[in-house]
């Protein structure tokens, strides 16, 4: 299975997030990203091949910011491209997302998201995922959370997943769908997290 990491608090999040991802790392994975929360955008960095590779990616680039989240990936649908690598945005790249799991019917529903004008740069069921919740933002006029419960009833498999939204980006939302996740808070530091 692919790991996922999000922090929200006051240190620096890069390299506590790059050292938790390391962590994850149990066998070969194929591809690594790091999203992070700077001068009111979020600066999405990822490679194909394994997380050392985007480490070196980063080693002259800005990683300063308190929020961030990291995903290393272990491939279900499309091949180890840096295209297909997380986090993944939405069509508008207001939502980003980083995934653990396999959305089983993912083919089903980006049909679907193509008859409403929506385009894909990869091939992944995780896009489809952020796509699909910003879709029912968007049809129903819903908040993120609401968007991301309309989405979990249509979505088949195992997944486990987190949903950041650049117009609310001191939050992420956790999912569970009989995925593994866990929820961590420091006394020391202020987060919100919706589940």
């Amino acid at each position: 299975m692919c790991g996922i990491i999000g922090y929200l608090g006051k240190k620096q999040a890069y390299p506590i997030v790059l050292n938790i991802l390391k962590r994850l790392e149990y066998r070969g994975y194929d591809s690594a990203g790091i999203a992070l929360w700077q001068n009111n955008q979020l600066i999405i960095h990822k490679e194909a091949g394994a997380i050392e590779v985007l480490e070196k990616s980063l080693l002259k680039k800005d990683t300063n910011g308190n929020i961030g989240f990291a995903h290393t990936r272990w491939a279900t649908h499309g091949p180890a491209t840096k295209d297909n690598a997380h986090p993944h945005h939405s069509q508008s790249k207001k939502i980003n997302l980083v995934h653990n799991g396999t959305v089983l019917n993912y083919y089903h529903l980006k049909e679907e998201l193509k008859q409403k004008n929506y385009q894909f740069y990869g091939d992944t069921d995780s896009e489809v995922l952020v796509n699909l919740i910003e879709s029912k933002q968007k049809e129903k006029n819903i908040n993120l959370k609401e968007a991301v419960i309309e989405t979990t009833k249509l979505i088949e498999g195992r997944s486990a997943f987190l949903v950041h939204d650049q117009n609310n980006f001191n939050t992420f939302i956790a999912v569970n769908c009989g995925g593994d996740l866990f929820i961590g808070k420091n006394k020391e530091e202020e987060m919100k997290m919706g589940s």
